[in-house]
């Protein structure tokens, strides 16, 4: 771009969090088809602590695509998304609105590049590679107190419709110097269900379950094979909720720091970690 944008709409609310590390506030954003700002922060309450800009469901259509007549009503100079929303038709709209970036999707892809990507948009490159330098930094000191974790195999997922459904490999898991378990999806791949009659399956020395209320928890919790998995056995089964599986998912700064102040308490009072010190 040869100058500054100053009238930003993004349309992808992880992306407000990188924005906001590089000092930038977009002119208006929309989170994943929620109907108002309490709603998104329910689901990504690091947000509530950065400089959002004003929230407008309105630039997501009910069918989860860019609202180009409503992104085109602010006079955006640079308009940001994920290619869920801007798909080839919406980015011809955009496009014609204002200049239009749109990540890309890929499992090498990391949070990382998206951020260095919108430093080289904002005129602040060297921002971007400062706040990269400042979460590596926190992931090296929270790996320093999980000495007893280290290559301690991870299985992550959620308890949904009776069964449990195994989450992507998120990158701050090997950051922490630990490793998914075997059958963890690899990066960029759906949930995988994993059947009620395969619950031995979750075999990961350490476990962290989203559930979503408690009936459902105690539905797990009365399977007897459940007392039987091995991050049962070491006293290192978490039952957390969904926000921390999204807040790896949707990686950012803030997102980074909120996922670490919820779970290095849990990862650091394990047995496993306290018989490695």
């Amino acid at each position: 771009m040869d100058k500054k944008p100053e009238r930003i709409v993004v349309i992808g609310a992880d992306y407000v969090d990188m924005l906001a590390a590089l000092g930038e506030k977009p002119i208006a954003y929309a989170g994943s088809g929620e109907a108002d700002e309490e709603a998104l922060f329910k689901l990504y309450p690091w947000l509530a602590d950065v400089q959002t800009g004003p929230f407008d469901a309105s630039l997501i259509t009910t069918e989860y695509k860019a609202n180009a007549e409503a992104i085109a009503r602010l006079n955006p100079d640079l308009i940001i998304g994920t290619p869920y929303y801007i798909e080839q038709p919406q980015y011809d709209q955009l496009s014609a609105i204002a200049p239009t970036f749109v990540t890309i999707f890929s499992p090498d892809r990391q949070w990382t590049d998206n951020l260095t990507d919108f430093g080289t948009l904002t005129g602040k490159s060297a921002e971007a590679a400062q706040v990269i330098a400042d979460v590596d930094a926190e992931f090296v000191e929270a790996r320093k107190l999980l000495t007893g974790l280290q290559d301690k195999t991870v299985s992550i997922a959620d308890f949904y419709g009776g069964g449990l459904r195994l989450m992507p490999t998120y990158r701050w898991v090997e950051d922490l110097g630990l490793k998914p378990a075997a059958n963890q999806p690899p990066a960029g791949s759906p949930l995988e269900p994993l059947s009620p009659e395969n619950l031995d399956q979750f075999e990961g020395q350490v476990s962290l379950i989203a559930t979503y209320d408690e009936e459902t928890r105690a539905a797990l919790e009365a399977d007897p094979r459940f007392a039987d998995l091995p991050s049962v056995q070491n006293e290192a089964q978490f039952f957390v909720g969904r926000p921390i599986i999204d807040a790896g998912l949707a990686a950012g700064p803030a997102s980074l720091s909120w996922l670490l102040n919820q779970i290095m308490p849990l990862l650091e009072s394990t047995p496993l970690n306290s018989a490695g010190q």
